[in-house]
């Protein structure tokens, strides 16, 4: 079909996107934080996944 390639292209564009968004945020965070870089990673994760879910939650109500 015709989205073959453009999909495989926008997966690996967002895969690497998201791959150096997470690099960098996390060694932030690993550099901010250094005494409590644990609570600092788990408090990301819960806020990233919040989001998400924010995001989907809103999809699912705002369609037609």
């Amino acid at each position: 079909g015709t989205w073959g390639w453009a999909v495989v292209v926008l997966y690996v564009l967002e895969g690497s996107g998201r791959a150096v968004f997470e690099g960098v945020n996390r060694a932030v965070l690993a550099e901010v934080f250094q005494d409590q870089s644990t609570g600092a990673f788990a408090l990301a994760n819960a806020q990233f996944c919040l989001a998400s879910a924010l995001c989907l939650l809103q999809n699912a109500t705002l369609s037609p």
